[in-house]
This record gives C-alpha cells, sequence and structure tokens, in this order.
C-alpha cells in the first residue's frame, strides 16, 4: 500500500517503514525549507547577543578577581610561573599553558658550560619583564594595547603578546634577520 501526498512538489521522498509493503511518498516543496530556514538564521542574531552578554558577565567576573604580582611571592618566579598558568587556564582555558613550564625550566636549569650563564640571566631577565605585561592580560581579560601585551603593534589584527615571543623566538626578527630566508 502506497500513497502521495503532493502531486505537484518540488522534491520526493520516500519513507519506508519497517512494515513490508508499505512505501510512502512525500512531497517536499522549496518554500517550506526557505521558511524553516529563514526562521533559524533569524535567530541567530539572538543567539550571538546571548553569547556576547554571558562572555561579557564572565569576564567582568574575572576582571573583578585580582591577579597577584610577583613582589606577592617574594620574587620567587617558579612558584609566580606557576600561579599565572592557574590563572591562565582559568580564565583562557587551555591550549598555550606548556609556555609556563617551559619558562619554569628556564629558571630550575643548570647549564653544563657557564659561558652560557650570562646569556641565560639576560633571557630570565626578558621573560621576568613580560610577566607584568602577562599580568595585566589576566588581570584586564585582553591581550590588546600595549599595557597588556608588552608590543607596539599598530595593526589590530595581530595577537602575540611579549610573553609568547619570547616562547617563540624567530630567527627572522632582530639579529638574525639578514641571515633568514
Amino acid at each position: 500500500m502506497t500513497w502521495y501526498d503532493g502531486e505537484n512538489a518540488d522534491l520526493t521522498a520516500f519513507i519506508y517503514p519497517s512494515g513490508a509493503g508499505k512505501k510512502i511518498y512525500h512531497g517536499l516543496y522549496v518554500y517550506q525549507f526557505e521558511r524553516y530556514l529563514t526562521k533559524w538564521i533569524d535567530f541567530i542574531p539572538k543567539i550571538i547577543e546571548a553569547k556576547n552578554a554571558y562572555t561579557d558577565n564572565e569576564y567582568e567576573k574575572l576582571r573583578l578577581e585580582p591577579v597577584k604580582y610577583l613582589s606577592d611571592f617574594e620574587d620567587n618566579v617558579v612558584q609566580y610561573l606557576a600561579y599565572l598558568k592557574n590563572e591562565y587556564c582559568k580564565r583562557f582555558d587551555y591550549g598555550s599553558e606548556y609556555i609556563f613550564d617551559d619558562y619554569i625550566n628556564f629558571f630550575t636549569i643548570t647549564l653544563s658550560d657557564s659561558r652560557n650563564n650570562t646569556a641565560l640571566e639576560k633571557y630570565q631577565n626578558a621573560v621576568v619583564y613580560s610577566l607584568g605585561f602577562l599580568r595585566n592580560e589576566l588581570q584586564n581579560m585582553s591581550y590588546e594595547g600595549y599595557e597588556n601585551n608588552g608590543i607596539k603593534y599598530p595593526e589590530s589584527w595581530i595577537e602575540t603578546t611579549l610573553f609568547d615571543s619570547l616562547h617563540n623566538i624567530s630567527p627572522y626578527e632582530g639579529n638574525f634577520a639578514p641571515y633568514s630566508y
């Protein structure tokens, strides 16, 4: 037994129920799809508005929670990095937290060649300097602006910070630039 609804349909769907011998033809009309899609497309701005309101509320809560300074840890950089890692994961979720572990290694390493100690100390000083900007980034929930990222870039589309850049030193910048290709 079969039946058909929609003699002049734009599309036809064949439905095969579990019962033997029963095939159903169902007419589908493009205007029905258009209405359905329009309903949900018109709903997208409301979804975006709700998401933005939720995000703004969560960011504001986090901005009200103070982020500690290095001096609160008696200038113990390793403890401060561990603390900032936890704050980073709480505020920005996971993804780049391994950077903190790499930096901790730079503050706990003992070099086999003492001639490299000066370079290591300079690098450690640069990392400590970048921690002030990272602290601001976490407190303000924004990496935009020199006070939050430590890098002066006029382009708003560049998403990096001094803290990130020190981790990923590029051979295309600074003294290595003339030798890069």
